[in-house]
């Protein structure tokens, strides 16, 4: 019963907090946005961000929908064009 409850508040929650096309990606979400256009799986983004690949995988969505891109690629192809090259994480 308790778990249904918090699944319920937490899909609320996401309902309520939608990313939109063309709002700011969060410091994280410009990490993991690095991390994507040096190729890493979310499993691969995951482990180097101390988060569960759902989570991470939750981060790409959202970057998805802010940047207006239709792939991973064509996100990564406009985190190098906005922040260059030396902004890829190391």
């Amino acid at each position: 019963m308790h778990v249904v409850r918090w699944r319920k508040a937490a899909v609320l929650t996401m309902a309520i907090v939608k990313p939109k096309k063309g709002d700011r990606l969060s410091r994280r979400e410009v990490q993991v946005l690095g991390f994507v256009a040096k190729g890493f799986s979310n499993k691969l983004i995951a482990d180097e961000l101390g988060i569960s690949a759902h989570t991470a995988k939750f981060h790409v969505i959202n970057i998805l929908i802010k940047v207006d891109a239709a792939c991973r690629t064509e996100a990564a192809v406009r985190f190098v064009r906005d922040y260059g090259f030396a902004a890829i994480p190391a």
